[in-house]
């Protein structure tokens, strides 16, 4: 069962964990029971990702062994089920949603950002998280503004950041012309 997310008892999608203990060319099929949505990815072709200590890289499942569907057995509640083959005994397999962006590699990247020095980034601290995360805003601009928060939408803003950080033309302009949140 996947629990709900922090301050949000309706929200329950992501899920990281490990399995060990396995034998060599054991199948096993997962079920993640529980999730709250009803539209998902996972009925369009994407696939939980799995690295192993053998494999430190992720990758995905292929989505031929994935299906999404309401569990008659759960109260129609949304089931994730995969097919997986483990093919080393004293590996650690690790199965996630997506690809994790963790929270301290958020930070060493901002703190890479803010050491360039750049006119148009500023960064300060609101205040911590329920679990006492430093909580930033960070302005690129005068009138760009994204607060982080502890979620994988990470990479896509350090994806955002680093296009409005660079040199290129798109960057200016994006810069110049881009507003998705306003400062008041």
């Amino acid at each position: 069962f996947i629990r709900p997310d922090t301050c949000n008892p309706r929200f329950r999608v992501w899920f990281n964990f490990t399995v060990e203990n396995v034998r060599e060319t054991q199948r096993v099929i997962f079920n993640i029971v529980n999730f709250s949505k009803t539209k998902s990815l996972y009925r369009d072709g994407m696939s939980p990702v799995v690295k192993s200590t053998s494999r430190p890289k992720w990758q995905r499942l292929p989505a031929k062994n994935v299906y999404y569907y309401r569990c008659p057995d759960h109260r129609r509640n949304y089931v994730m089920s995969f097919a997986f083959c483990f093919d080393r005994e004293d590996d650690v397999y690790q199965f996630a949603y997506c690809y994790p962006y963790t929270y301290s590699r958020l930070q060493h990247y901002l703190a890479s950002l803010e050491r360039r020095n750049l006119d148009y980034l500023l960064r300060e601290q609101l205040g911590l998280s329920v679990v006492s995360h430093c909580m930033f805003a960070h302005c690129v601009a005068a009138r760009l503004c994204c607060v982080s928060g502890v979620s994988v939408t990470f990479y896509y803003v350090c994806i955002f950041l680093y296009l409005l950080c660079t040199a290129h033309s798109f960057s200016l302009r994006g810069r110049t012309h881009v507003s998705v949140f306003e400062d008041a």
